[in-house]
């Protein structure tokens, strides 16, 4: 696992290239999870081309400190997470 620094006091953006095979069609849907001890955040990614979604972050100075967090892509497809 990578860590990514993030700028608390400006807007970052995050592409994840992502590719879904299966037997049949779905639409993928995904969010950024942001989890500390006491809380959790969840940002909705947007499609982008060439199976690219991106997560744009607003400045979160106000709500966290500095430090590390755990995030984590979730992937639905038809209620199905990955």
């Amino acid at each position: 696992m990578s860590k990514i620094d993030l700028l608390l006091d400006e807007e970052n953006e995050l592409t994840f290239q992502l590719n879904v095979e299966g037997n049949a069609p779905g639409t993928a849907k995904c969010r950024l999870k942001l989890e500390s001890e006491n809380m959790g955040l969840l940002f909705e990614a947007k499609s982008q081309e060439r199976g690219e979604v991106s997560v744009v972050l607003p400045p979160l100075a106000h709500v966290l400190k500095e430090g590390d967090y755990d995030m984590t892509l979730e992937v639905i497809v038809d209620d199905k997470f990955f």
